[in-house]
C-alpha cells in the first residue's frame, strides 16, 4: 500500500469507531442527528490521532480499489459479530425474532455481518438452502438485518428478497426496497402446511445511473439471519369451550334463542294448529331492551 494513505489494519480500526460513532449519533432524539453525526464522527478521527482530509483521501484511494475495501470491512463486520455476541445481542435478538411459542432455529449460511459496494461482484449477496429432514411444514420463515448506510452522496437503493418454493411447486415471494437505517423483516409462512423445497435470501446494492462512480457507497448489514421458526400446534379446545360457554352463559344464550324465536314468530306465519305461546315471564334479550313486537301474542288469530 503507498504510505501515503492510511494502512489496512489502521483503517479498519478506524472504521469501527467511525460507525459506532455514526450510530451513537442515530439514538439521538431531537433534530440535531445530522450536527451530531458529524461531531461524533471527528471525534472517532481525532482517537485515531487522523485528520478528516487523511481519511477522505484514504476513503477515495480504497474506492477505488474495492477488493482492498472489502477486505478491510469483513474485518470491521468480524469484530462487530465478536463485540456484538459478547454482549448478548444475537440471542436477545433471536428470542425477539421469534415471537411465537416454538422452536426457531437460523439457517442463514453466511457471516451476520457483511458489507456491500455497487461494484460487481461486491453489489449482491444470495443464498438458496435446500430443505432437508429439519423442515416441516407449516414453518414460518423470516429473513431479518439492519441496515447502515455510508455514503458521501447519491442515491440510496438496496433491495432484499426472500423467496420459499414449496413441494406443489408454488412460490412465495417478499420483497422490500431499503433506503435508510433501519430494521427490516420479510416473513412467510407456509399457510397451507404444503412443506418446502427450497428457501432463497438475496441481497442487491443498485450504484445509481446518474450517481458518480468515485465516491464512498457502502452498505453494512448486520445481525442477519434467516430464521426457521417451528409453530407449536394448538389443541382443539371446541367441546372444552363449548360447554364451559353453556354453563357460564346459559342466561344470555336462552334469552337470546328466547329473541330468535319472538322475531321469527313476528315475521312467519303460524303453521296449522299452532298456539302462540305466553311471552309475559320470557327474559329481555341481551341489549337489556323490550322487543318492540307488532301484534299481543292475545292478538294473533290461529287459522
Amino acid at each position: 500500500m503507498p504510505r501515503d494513505y492510511l494502512q489496512p489494519d489502521k483503517m479498519a480500526d478506524i472504521l469501527y469507531d467511525y460507525h459506532l460513532a455514526d450510530a451513537m449519533a442515530q439514538e439521538e432524539e431531537g433534530d440535531n442527528r445530522a450536527y451530531d453525526s458529524r461531531l461524533y464522527r471527528l471525534a472517532a478521527l481525532k482517537k485515531h490521532g487522523v485528520s478528516e482530509a487523511d481519511f477522505d483521501s484514504s476513503m477515495v484511494y480504497y474506492t477505488r480499489h474495492a477488493d482492498w475495501l472489502h477486505k478491510i470491512y469483513v474485518q470491521v463486520a468480524e469484530r462487530m459479530e465478536k463485540d456484538a455476541t459478547a454482549l448478548g445481542a444475537t440471542v436477545s435478538d433471536l428470542n425477539r425474532m421469534a415471537g411465537v411459542e416454538g422452536e426457531a432455529l437460523n439457517i442463514w449460511p453466511d457471516e451476520s455481518s457483511l458489507a456491500m459496494m455497487p461494484i460487481p461482484p461486491y453489489n449482491y449477496v444470495q443464498h438458496r438452502i435446500e430443505a432437508d429432514t429439519a423442515f416441516h411444514a407449516g414453518e414460518r420463515f423470516t429473513l431479518s438485518f439492519d441496515t447502515r448506510f455510508v455514503f458521501q452522496e447519491g442515491s440510496r437503493n438496496a433491495i432484499a428478497q426472500l423467496v420459499v418454493r414449496f413441494n406443489n411447486d408454488s412460490v412465495a415471494t417478499r420483497v422490500i426496497h431499503i433506503s435508510s437505517d433501519s430494521h427490516y423483516d420479510l416473513e412467510i409462512l407456509d399457510k397451507g402446511k404444503r412443506g418446502v423445497s427450497t428457501v432463497e435470501a438475496l441481497f442487491y446494492l443498485d450504484a445509481g445511473r446518474n450517481d458518480a462512480q468515485t465516491t464512498l457507497k457502502l452498505l453494512v448489514l448486520n445481525n442477519v439471519k434467516l430464521l426457521k421458526v417451528k409453530l407449536e400446534e394448538k389443541k382443539d379446545t371446541t367441546d372444552v369451550e363449548s360447554n364451559n360457554t353453556v354453563g357460564r352463559d346459559s342466561l344470555r344464550d336462552k334469552a337470546t334463542a328466547d329473541s330468535a324465536a319472538i322475531d321469527e314468530l313476528q315475521t312467519r306465519p303460524l303453521a296449522p294448529g299452532r298456539r302462540p305461546q305466553p311471552m309475559d315471564d320470557r327474559p329481555l334479550p341481551p341489549n337489556g331492551k323490550p322487543l318492540e313486537m307488532k301484534h299481543r301474542p292475545q292478538d294473533i288469530q290461529v287459522r
